[in-house]
């Protein structure tokens, strides 16, 4: 029975459903890919079959010429996706096959696109896909040859009628001199060759030194003219023609094809026979003493985002040859021949060169003719396999160019003169490097990594340099110029490649502190080049670099005790304390240096533990407090919240001030980070931070207002409005014999405690926060004695209030690959009371009650806006 693909059909897409005609006809809406699958089997296809590669032909409508072949694994579609250049009658046929071979009977779909037709860029030159030389004076005359190349979208394979017109100056009727008719718009350009310029001279009323033309362009079939982007009807303006006759000649226009640039899509996938489809690596690495096995996959065709791919032109050759006197295609040159087909047709562009030759016996004529007929039958060879023949330039040289030469020539040396040499560029797809990122222990005791490599295969190369299957695997350590590399060895044939690979850090250093963030640090470099032609043809740049990172991992413990407290004073600045106990240690001093600009001068004293720990945790050093200058930028976090307090204790109460007194707070910091794969998937390392914060307290509040001195300055409605009738009749009639307090009481604490773990790479994994903790209450106490022996005079009543605020917030760390950052989050809701005011006055025989109530902020709300900082780092 036989087998193959019997019916192919349109996956999904945008197309236009009442152009076409459903399993005949699909018409697609440019610039969106269309996707085509296998809709029916013949019945003698395996279900291994069906697992095979698919070759998917994409022909002329007469399916002579294969325009592009392309070979997919048979769980891909195939996608399309036509430019608007490429709208228009052109037809395509494209089918699929299991063998490459077209079947006769139909089992593809026509294809084509539609889109409003339009001319999109038009000039005049001296030779096909030359510069423009439009409103250019004095370069042609009556009798040269010009082209005109108009350039298209929606019109392809339209045919054309094209107008010429002379541009008549001082008058709006130009005269139309010639109509050139039945011209195919061919790959979405016209690139007519006129060599009639001297019919045109004929035609023109009163010629002046210099005449300009233009053209006007109608669609045959429609009869309407194209507009350009504009929507003018008038393209390649102007042609200026000096009026000299070069020759009296008049040929007939041709209709060029356009020039083609042979270089492929960039992203495209490849499907060169030399090629590997999947890279994956695998290490085995110890979790709390258990060996973990971790495989990722770093290279998966179709799936990969290939990094700055580029062009880069190969020349290959291959030779076939011929029997004595003959010129038809042996057996042998038969199978070489349609390997070279079927590449061709997968790698557009190039152009084919087929040089064949004769040996020396016979006449230099008759040879000369036989040559000839070698090239032909390679050529006819190809274009019967779908191959465009204009891609093709067959050449005889008979006897002229000899591979060997000599009197007495052995059977064997002639054939080697018997020969047709075909040669042509392959736009070869190059990529940079694929990066993976690992961390490994010292060179003494190394990390074995495990490379596979799937579908590798190079029996089908085309140059000689990839022909062999082999990984070049070389070690450049931390240098990166092409003279320090080391190969350490070749591996031939096989698809697995075993290798220990290790960091810079050796076992032996006794302070590592330049690995201190070791993300940062200089990797070593391991090069895999895996020899093939699908994208990393280049064997100067390897297929795989992969950079070991050490395997340190650091624990931080730090405390910071401030020995005095902090004075705060809205409106004043914090008053100075002796900070020489700070200057004697190392992180007091550079820390100090820098909070002393801004924040005033406090004495502090700390504790510092540094732990290193590497080469599998087999290596311990630990670092006394003289080293603290190296990781004193880790600790920018301590004067961010010193700010967030700052912020609080400011507030302003009606233009009066505010003090409370911050007690001398305990600061404690502890930090591990060490480096580490996010997840399984991923290429790159990131660092593995986790660290705990806690001020004890960051805010302490013991301070009373007394807002009566307030009411005297500002007036009695400044602080109380509500009470206003109250204590203005106090303040003219008994201020001067009452004891009078009215007191804002604050009270309580604020501190701040948590923790955050995360990875540098993966910010959004993070887990855990930072919170303040704790509350400052407010109290409200109003009173007032007589002074002295006063009697008949007193104040009885109360203000009853019901006084809350809170401080909330937190401590927001972010992570990125230079270190921890993050900012407090903190809101101060203000001083509200709600109140109650009761009171009676006595003086002598007068007596009076007076009521109010109302509600009132005494301290306004505020919100902490703090820039982001480093807690841990930056580290470059």
């Amino acid at each position: 029975m036989i087998k193959g693909v019997k019916k192919i059909k349109l996956e999904s897409g945008l197309v236009y459903s009442n152009m076409g005609s459903p399993g005949t006809l699909v018409v697609v809406k440019p610039g969106k890919f269309v996707w085509f699958n296998v809709l029916e089997w013949l019945p003698g296809t395996t279900a291994e079959d069906k697992k095979k590669n698919i070759i998917w032909l994409r022909q002329t409508k007469d399916r002579r010429i294969i325009i592009s072949q392309m070979t997919t694994p048979a769980t891909y579609k195939y996608g399309l996706n036509m430019a608007r250049k490429q709208c228009g009658r052109f037809t395509y046929y494209l089918e699929a096959s299991l063998s490459g071979k077209r079947d006769p009977s139909f089992t593809g779909l026509y294809v084509r696109g539609f889109c409003e037709p339009k001319i999109t860029s038009s000039k005049w030159s001296t030779k096909l896909g030359g510069a423009d030389i439009s409103n250019k004076k004095d370069i042609i005359k009556y009798g040269h040859v010009v082209h005109l190349n108009l350039s298209t979208e929606g019109l392809n394979g339209n045919s054309m009628i094209i107008e010429l017109y002379n541009r008549v100056l001082m008058s709006f009727n130009n005269k139309i001199l010639k109509v050139y008719t039945n011209i195919e718009c061919i790959a979405g350009e016209v690139n007519l060759e006129f060599q009639d310029l001297y019919s045109w001279m004929v035609k023109i009323d009163n010629i002046q030194t210099h005449e300009e033309f233009y053209v006007k362009v109608k669609d045959k079939e429609t009869g309407k003219y194209i507009a350009d982007a504009k929507g003018g009807f008038e393209h390649a303006l102007y042609l200026n023609i000096k009026n000299e006759v070069v020759t009296t000649n008049s040929n007939k226009p041709k209709n060029n094809k356009p020039v083609k640039v042979g270089v492929p899509a960039l992203n495209a996938n490849r499907y060169e026979p030399c090629k590997f489809t999947k890279i994956e690596v695998t290490e085995v690495t110890k979790v709390k003493g258990v060996a973990k096995p971790e495989t990722v996959i770093v290279f998966e065709d179709g799936k990969t985002k290939l990094l700055n791919p580029h062009i880069s032109k190969q020349p290959i050759s291959r030779s076939v040859f011929f029997n004595f006197d003959q010129f038809n295609i042996r057996a042998d040159a038969n199978g070489v021949l349609s390997n070279i087909l079927q590449f061709l047709l997968e790698h557009q562009g190039s152009i084919i060169h087929l040089d064949a030759h004769a040996d020396d016996r016979g006449t230099d004529d008759y040879n000369q003719v036989l040559s000839q007929k070698r090239a032909d039958m390679i050529k006819k060879f190809l274009v019967d396999g779908g191959l465009d023949s204009a891609r093709i330039i067959p050449v005889g040289h008979g006897e002229s160019q000899l591979k060997i030469k000599g009197n007495q020539l052995t059977e064997a040396q002639h054939q080697q003169n018997r020969r047709a040499d075909i040669s042509f560029d392959f736009n070869a797809h190059d990529s940079n490097s694929i990066v993976y990122e690992t961390i490994g222990p010292s060179v003494s005791t190394g990390r074995d990594l495990i490379m596979v490599i799937h579908g590798y295969d190079t029996k089908k190369c085309f140059t000689k340099k990839h022909s062999e299957k082999k990984v070049i695997l070389k070690n450049i350590g931390q240098a990166l110029d092409k003279g320090d590399k080391e190969v350490i060895k070749v591996v031939d044939d096989s698809n697995t490649v075993v290798q220990k690979i290790y960091s810079d850090l050796s076992r032996y250093n006794p302070a590592p502190l330049q690995y201190i963030w070791p993300r940062s640090t200089t990797p070593n470099h391991f090069w895999y080049y895996i020899n093939s032609c699908r994208y990393y043809t280049n064997p100067v740049r390897p297929t795989v670099t992969v950079k070991v990172f050490p395997d340190i991992q650091w624990t931080l413990e730090f405390k910071w005790n401030f020995t005095e407290a902090f004075a705060y004073s809205y409106g004043k600045n914090m008053h100075p304390y002796d900070i020489e106990t700070g200057k004697k240690k190392v992180i007091g001093a550079v820390l100090d240096a820098e909070s002393v600009k801004k924040d005033g001068e406090m004495s502090k004293s700390f504790t510092l533990g540094l732990q290193a720990e590497w080469d599998e945790k087999s290596q311990k050093a630990q670092l006394e407090d003289s080293f603290g200058e190296r990781i004193a930028k880790a600790l920018g976090v301590f004067r961010t919240l010193k700010k967030a307090s700052d912020k609080i204790v400011k507030s302003p109460v009606n233009g009066g001030k505010i003090s409370f007194e911050i007690k001398a707070p305990v600061i404690a910091l502890s930090a591990q980070w060490s480096l580490e794969r996010p997840s399984n998937d991923s290429r790159e390392i990131g660092t593995l931070i986790e660290i705990g914060l806690e001020s004890k307290p960051l805010l302490e509040a013991q301070g009373k207002i007394n807002l009566w001195k307030i009411f005297r300055r500002y007036g009695p409605d400044a602080i109380c409005p509500g009470a206003g009738k109250v204590l203005e009749f106090i303040l003219k009639h008994m201020e001067s014999n009452l004891e009078i307090n009215f007191l804002v009481i604050f009270t309580g604490s604020i501190n701040l405690k948590g923790s955050v773990k995360g990875n540098t790479i993966a910010p959004k994994d993070t887990s855990g926060e930072i919170k303040v903790e704790g509350k400052i209450q407010i109290t409200l106490e109003f009173n007032a004695t007589a002074k002295g022996d006063i009697g008949y005079a007193g104040f009885s009543g109360v203000i009853k209030t019901n006084v809350d605020t809170s401080v909330t917030g937190g401590y927001k760390a972010e992570f990125d690959k230079k270190g921890i950052s993050g900012k407090p989050i903190l809101s101060f809701d203000g001083v509200k009371a709600k109140y109650v005011a009761v009171g009676t006055v006595k003086w002598g025989w007068f007596e009076r009650t007076f009521t109010s109530e109302g509600n009132y902020t005494i301290v306004d709300p505020s919100e902490g806006k703090f820039e982001r900082s480093y807690i841990l780092g930056p580290f470059n």
